[in-house]
């Protein structure tokens, strides 16, 4: 992966080995699969839909909708994504504009491994294009019993945020307060 405005030589290094099918195959295996069923039911069909960080495309195919538009920084993954997605960018979501606005944002297991300024650059930058009454759906990965981010198989997810000045477990707390300081 080229080097990317705000994205962590650890993450590229990461995305660039990652393939989609073992991504997918932990999803499953690790039942987070269920969060996208659950996010499936807060977007509405009329919703221009952006998926920041979209990897092989899982909201799209569990949702059924091709209109999503996603966005991923691992050339490998947006081309993945690209059986379940009409149109996918592959490029860094901190740099991406759509040509118009969007209604809702789904930022999923995307923020875990910034620190708090570089999360709400993000944020920022999404508010930057959101509809008026558009919303933005968050979703961070919650290790079981919220125990060592290892316990629920995160490290496949994400790169170890013990290595190479990567953060460490983000709470609903800290994407409250994110959220709320650029304006949500």
């Amino acid at each position: 992966l080229p080097p990317l405005h705000g994205v962590p030589d650890r993450l590229r290094a990461w995305w660039a080995r990652t393939q989609p099918s073992a991504l997918d195959r932990e999803t499953n295996r690790s039942g987070r699969i269920n969060v996208f069923t659950r996010v499936k039911r807060l977007l509405r069909p009329q919703d221009r839909i952006l998926d920041l960080g979209c990897g092989p495309g899982i909201l799209a195919r569990e949702c059924g909708r091709r209109d999503i538009v996603g966005v991923d920084m691992s050339p490998v993954m947006a081309e993945a994504a690209r059986q379940w997605m009409d149109e996918v960018v592959p490029g860094n979501i901190f740099e991406h504009y759509p040509l118009e606005a969007v209604d809702t944002v789904v930022v999923c297991n995307v923020l875990e491994p910034y620190p708090a300024e570089i999360r709400r650059t993000l944020l920022g930058h999404i508010a930057e294009f959101l509809s008026p009454g558009g919303r933005v759906l968050v979703v961070i990965a919650m290790p079981a019993g919220f125990g060592s981010v290892g316990e629920c198989g995160l490290d496949l997810l994400f790169p170890s945020p013990n290595l190479g000045g990567m953060r460490g477990e983000l709470t609903p707390g800290d994407v409250e307060d994110d959220l709320a300081l650029v304006g949500f």
